[in-house]
Parts: C-alpha cells; structure tokens; sequence
C-alpha cells in the first residue's frame, strides 16, 4: 500500500480513489483510510464516487481489515459530510487535518462478507 483505482471510460480516466495505511498525521493510530476520492466534474452524480468507494472498501475487507477511515477536505465540506454519510460512513471525531486546520474524521464499518 498504497493501493489505487483509477476508473476509466474508455481510453480516459474519469475518477480515482487511494487506500492507505496512514493518512491523518494527528491520528497516526487509526487506519486504513479511503484517501484521494476525486471524480471528474463532468462525470459526478453518475455513481462513479460510489463505486470507487466500495471497491476500495472490498480491497480493504480482501486484506483483512475490519473498518476504514477518512477525514474530510476543507472543499465543499458539507457537502462531503452528507455525501458519505448517505454511505454509511459515521462521523466519529474531528481533529487537525495535514495543513493543520480543523476537519471532520469519519469510519465506515467493513462487514465481512
């Protein structure tokens, strides 16, 4: 690790997402994160996210790993709150991010399949 997914359509990347054993400097405790999820504009709302974040969960459930962690940009972050929490991500704390601003941590608990 890292482990990262690109999607593709066709010959052209259109998002990409990041597992990661640490992430967070002020939580050097917890891990893995989900890290780097980006879509490309235009292609947002179509689920790309979505499919990103759950095969990086599978790749994180095939290693064994039992929860996953992510801290929020300072972009649009309310809006990142509510797009994973309709994911079943729980806020769990808030801490400094990497730049040393406040952000919001949150765990998605990986149930073994």
């Amino acid at each position: 690790m890292p482990f990262t997914l690109v999607a593709v359509d066709g010959n052209a990347p259109v998002g990409m997402a990041t597992l990661k054993l640490k992430d967070l400097r002020s939580m050097p405790d917890l891990g893995p994160w989900l890290s780097s999820l980006y879509v490309i504009p235009a292609r947002r709302g179509e689920g790309i996210g979505t499919s990103l974040i759950s095969a990086v969960a599978e790749e994180a459930r095939r290693r064994e790993f039992h929860e996953l962690f992510l801290f929020l940009s300072q972009r649009h972050m309310a809006l990142l709150e509510g797009f994973y929490t309709k994911r079943e991500w729980r806020c769990i704390a808030t801490a400094l991010d990497n730049d040393g601003r406040t952000t919001k941590v949150f765990r998605l608990e990986l149930n073994q399949r």
